[in-house]
C-alpha cells in the first residue's frame, strides 16, 4: 500500500466500520458477484465492499460517497499555483515571472519539483474532521503527506 492509499485508510477507517454496520442489501451498498450453485447454476451473491473496494468506490462515485457523509475535493496545481505555495513549502519562494524571463518555463517545473512543491491537493471531510492530503512527485515517485484539520 502506498502512502496516499494508506492517508485514506487511516482517516475514512471510522466510516467504513460505520457502512458495515448500516449498509443494506441494496446492490447499491454491495458488490454482487457470479456464483456457481451445486447443480450447475449461475446466480449472485452480495457480499460487502471490501475496505480497499469502499475507498476507491467514495473515489469514484460521488453519491455513494455523499450517502456515507464523505465529501472529498481535489485540486490540481498548475506551475502559476506551485510557484506561490513554493514559499510554505519551501524557504527557496520562486518569483514566477522573475525566474520564467530568466530560466525559462520547463526549468521552473525542475525546480518546482525538485522543492517538492505539491502537484495536487485533495481534501476529505468525515463528520468533523477534515484531512488535507498534499501530493508531490519525487524522482517521477507520487508521494504524499497529510493536515489534519478539526472543525467544531
Amino acid at each position: 500500500m502506498n502512502k496516499l492509499d494508506k492517508a485514506y485508510t487511516d482517516f475514512l477507517g471510522d466510516a467504513y466500520k460505520n457502512y458495515l454496520n448500516k449498509r443494506t442489501s441494496s446492490n447499491k451498498d454491495n458488490i454482487n458477484e457470479p456464483h456457481t450453485l451445486a447443480n450447475g447454476m449461475v446466480g449472485k451473491v452480495s457480499r460487502p465492499y471490501t475496505q480497499e473496494e469502499f475507498i476507491n468506490k467514495i473515489k469514484t462515485d460521488d453519491e455513494f460517497a455523499k450517502k456515507w457523509d464523505i465529501i472529498i475535493e481535489t485540486r490540481d496545481f498548475d506551475f502559476e499555483d506551485r510557484a506561490m505555495l513554493s514559499g510554505q513549502f519551501n524557504e527557496n519562494t520562486v518569483s514566477v515571472g522573475r525566474f520564467i524571463e530568466t530560466y525559462g518555463m520547463r526549468l521552473l517545473e525542475q525546480k518546482l519539483d525538485e522543492y517538492n512543491i505539491p502537484t495536487k491537493l485533495t481534501t476529505i471531510k468525515y463528520k468533523n474532521e477534515t484531512i488535507q492530503i498534499w501530493e508531490t512527485l519525487i524522482n517521477n515517485i507520487q508521494t504524499c503527506f497529510k493536515t489534519y484539520l478539526t472543525t467544531e
